[in-house]
């Protein structure tokens, strides 16, 4: 196989495994404490393979859309940026959608674990600094309005 095609297929691969994280596309309202309503446009990711991947390899992260994982209940969670290229904000949220937690600007391809010192269901990822560009603080709502198909539907 000439070098030309290797690169080729090579691409071809980390493009569908980067892809593979997704399961969903939704919207995600976060009310600030002050009333104010942020909107993301986010991929919901609900299994063990997709939240593992998570936004790994991906080069970029367009403004106000992220990664929402749902662990299914609440439990210790701990991430790590392997393989993330690009630095992240982790926001640490409680089964009934309140803003427990937040990471900020968490370095690209770091492998040490961080998280919240408490239970969480949910944990969104968006781009690092966009956090503080919205003031997000602990306490803010995160609302997930769901546009699954019925196969997707819970």
């Amino acid at each position: 196989m000439s070098v030309g095609a290797l690169r080729l297929l090579t691409g071809i691969l980390i493009a569908g495994y980067s892809g593979g994280a997704v399961s969903a596309q939704d919207a995600l309202t976060v009310v600030r404490r002050d009333g104010v309503a942020i909107y993301y446009q986010i991929e919901l990711v609900d299994d063990p393979g997709s939240r593992t991947r998570g936004l790994m390899w991906r080069e970029s992260l367009p403004r106000r859309t992220g990664m929402y994982f749902d662990f299914g209940r609440p439990q210790r969670v701990r991430m790590w940026m392997h393989n993330t290229l690009i630095p992240l904000d982790m926001l640490f949220v409680s089964e009934p959608g309140v803003l427990v937690d937040i990471k900020r600007n968490t370095s690209p391809g770091s492998l040490r674990l961080v998280g919240p010192s408490q239970a969480v269901r949910y944990v969104l990822e968006i781009n690092g600094g966009e956090a503080s560009e919205f003031d997000f603080t602990i306490g803010d709502r995160f609302i997930l309005s769901q546009r699954r198909d019925p196969v997707h539907a819970k």
